[in-house]
């Protein structure tokens, strides 16, 4: 989960030969949002239509506070876990 985790949020950045020219243009969080989408559209069909505004939902915003949010459900649930007896 933590390697899914790290990737998701490596594809879901710009990529490098893009980075200065976004960041210099101040659209940095408008290409992390483009990204995602061209990454999930052709995805999209195959989730239950219940899900779908509920995932996007959780895709929006800044890409860091996306990867915080799913760092810290990881953490909880390791936290959590008992270990074997």
């Amino acid at each position: 989960m933590l390697a899914e985790l790290v990737t998701q949020a490596f594809l879901g950045s710009p990529p490098q030969e893009e980075d200065a020219a976004v960041q210099d243009s101040g659209t940095l969080f408008e290409e992390a949002q483009r990204r995602r989408r061209e990454l999930t559209e052709p995805w999209w069909d195959l989730y239950d239509e219940r899900l779908r505004e509920p995932l996007a939902e959780a895709m929006s915003g800044p890409p860091s506070a996306w990867f915080e949010r799913k760092l810290a459900l990881f953490l909880d649930s390791v936290a959590t876990r008992r270990p074997a007896d």
